[in-house]
């Protein structure tokens, strides 16, 4: 047999190198959203700070710029809002607004309070500084005085959406939803400070509106991402060193060991006297690739006895082979060999037992003044028992048979009597003993249970059943009476004797052969001689039987007189 090829690969992806490489992804993952979680909390710290700080210098300007000129302005401007159409908010930004703040940029407070923006801007380190006011009865406003002319005056814009309220400020945050923050948008914080009239406190009359574009704090940010991220990296890549190395202790090493036993095990051709794989493997892990390691060792152990106990089997089965091959041979040698032929008749046999060794017999020898004895016998039971009882019951009735061949049935009871004497297992034999006369050509013989024989006469060309009423089997009881009957077989004529392995054969139906089947084979062709005969039954059997496992011994006896 071609041994086939475990030969492994120099390089392979191993269980170890995978499962590690998940790990670190997956740490990779943690540690990205990490830094993005502290890189957030830390621009939020910055922003909080950050508007409370804008919010103090807004009130601080709105203190430091020239309140009446301020002031001023701001009504200016709310006038000049106060007669716009209000339908939409594209109206009031291409007409209304942009006429109202054209009316307001001749008037000479204007660069006055544009140069204390600018001033606010610089000292505060901010964007951009200006001044709003509302426009009436929508949720907007409008710049009044700017810092820089990068914003348009008069530009209209919405504070309101996305906003919220703390006292009298509105603070607002551009893309300050956890999402963005995550990603490394940057942020731009605005705050909207009161300005109130000098002569009356509570009354508001407009916002100065502080820009910063969050450059500091997320530069910050950004100076912590570069510190964080590297420690990141190195933190990460400790993890790996030490998720790889309990992964290639704890899984990975005990696999391997379990693969190599494993290969070495369907390797080795004897794995009985062999070494064995699997009992030294030293897994000292208490887990489930130990419980695994104890399993095949305990799976290596029942195979290596298993084993054992099917060779020591083989060679018992081997060894009762053998005998049973001796002892068919012996009994095949106890059996008369090929065909009796004397001048005016001649006999054909024929056997084939259902195992090594059989049950029935025949036999045929001469007994002196020109007669011959026949006998065919089935005893009951198969294989080895039913061997032994036969090679006693043949050995008895011919002894029996030689001494009372004029007697057939004193003979039968002398037989019967001795194998019921020491029967313990029951057993019994059917049996058929005939004796031929030249002389007279008489046949006489006793049928001692078994099957009807058949007989063809030369006179009407066919075969038939000879129906008598059977004497009891001998061996079965004892101390009982036999039938000794004659019949004449004249020139031409021929006796069929048979057991019932013949008539019992079956097929795949389960339907059995039959007596009827016996008599339509016999009369196919009327014509044939002995062992003619007895081929073609056994083919005809055969077909019949199809394939299908032969159910006892099948033994056939032809006597043709001449």
């Amino acid at each position: 047999m071609k041994k086939e090829k475990t030969g492994r690969r120099k390089f392979r992806f191993s269980l170890g190198m995978k499962t590690s490489i998940v790990i670190v992804i997956l740490i990779a993952i943690l540690a990205y959203l990490t830094i993005r979680v502290a890189s957030f909390a830390d621009k939020t710290s910055n922003i909080i700070i950050c508007v409370k700080d804008m919010y103090s210098i807004g009130r601080t300007a709105a203190q430091l710029l020239d309140q009446e000129k301020t002031v001023r302005l701001f009504e200016a401007a709310t006038e000049a809002a106060s007669g716009t159409e209000k339908d939409t908010l594209e109206s009031l930004k291409d007409k209304d607004v942009v006429a109202a703040a054209s009316r307001i940029t001749p008037d000479p407070y204007y660069d006055r309070v544009r140069r204390d923006l600018s001033y606010v801007v610089e000292s505060g380190e901010l964007t951009e500084a200006d001044l709003m006011v509302e426009a009436p009865g929508i949720e907007r406003v409008f710049i009044v005085a700017a810092s820089s002319e990068e914003r348009p005056f008069g530009s209209v814009i919405d504070l309101r959406k996305g906003t919220y309220e703390t006292g009298d400020s509105i603070i607002g945050t551009e893309d300050s939803y956890m999402g963005s923050v995550l990603m490394g948008e940057k942020l731009e914080n605005y705050v909207l400070a009161p300005f109130y009239s000098p002569d009356d406190p509570n009354r508001l009359v407009g916002y100065v509106f502080l820009v910063d574009d969050g450059e500091s704090q997320n530069r910050v940010s950004e100076i912590f991402e570069v510190f964080f991220a590297p420690v990141m990296i190195v933190i990460l890549l400790i993890f790996w060193l030490i998720a790889w190395q309990f992964i290639k202790r704890a899984v990975v090493a005990p696999i391997g060991k379990m693969s190599r036993a494993a290969a070495g095990y369907s390797e080795q051709e004897d794995k009985i006297e062999g070494p064995t794989f699997f009992q030294d493997l030293g897994l000292k892990s208490n887990d489930e690739l130990r419980d695994l390691g104890d399993a095949m060792a305990l799976m290596e152990t029942r195979i290596h006895d298993y084993m054992e106990d099917l060779q020591e089997v083989t060679r018992e089965r081997e060894r009762t082979a053998t005998e049973l091959e001796v002892g068919a041979r012996i009994q095949a040698s106890m059996l008369p060999d090929g065909s009796f032929n004397k001048e005016s008749f001649s006999v054909s046999s024929f056997m084939r037992p259902a195992r090594e060794v059989g049950g029935d017999f025949y036999d045929y020898f001469d007994v002196g003044d020109g007669k011959t004895a026949v006998v065919i016998s089935d005893v009951s039971g198969k294989g080895v028992p039913a061997a032994l009882f036969m090679a006693v019951s043949k050995s008895v009735i011919k002894t029996t048979v030689l001494e009372y061949k004029d007697d057939l049935a004193t003979a039968l009871f002398k037989i019967n009597n001795f194998l019921c004497e020491r029967n313990d297992e029951m057993m019994f034999v059917t049996s058929f003993v005939g004796v031929y006369s030249e002389k007279d050509h008489s046949f006489t013989y006793v049928n001692a249970g078994h099957e009807d024989p058949v007989v063809y006469r030369h006179e009407t060309g066919k075969y038939d059943y000879i129906m008598e009423e059977h004497d009891l089997m001998i061996g079965a009881q004892s101390d009982i009476g036999f039938t000794q009957r004659q019949i004449t077989l004249s020139s031409g004529d021929a006796l069929f004797l048979y057991t019932d392995g013949l008539t019992d054969a079956t097929n795949p139906q389960e339907e059995m052969f039959g007596a009827d089947r016996i008599l339509k084979a016999l009369n196919s062709d009327a014509g044939r001689e002995g062992n003619g005969v007895i081929s073609d039954m056994w083919d005809e059997v055969n077909r019949f039987e199809n394939g299908h496992d032969q159910f006892d011994d099948i033994t056939m006896v032809y006597l043709e007189v001449r």
